[in-house]
């Protein structure tokens, strides 16, 4: 599995499109990769966002699947 994980700075909600792969937004700071995609191989994005609830410490908000 291939990760790109990114963690809001200021405002809890600071992720906003257009998000470009590998182009870390301003109001983000990236803590894990990017990698290298693959061109013509299937890929899952989702988006997480923290809940503060220990049993469940992320929730999936989106996804979808794409193709480079």
């Amino acid at each position: 599995m291939n990760y790109w994980v990114l963690k809001t700075v200021a405002d809890a909600n600071g992720l906003h499109p257009p998000i470009a792969y590998g182009t870390t937004p301003s109001d983000a700071r990236t803590i894990f990769g990017p990698v290298t995609l693959q061109a013509g191989t299937s890929y899952r994005a989702r988006v997480l966002r923290a809940t503060g609830d220990p049993t469940l410490p992320l929730e999936v908000i989106g996804g979808t699947m794409f193709k480079p």
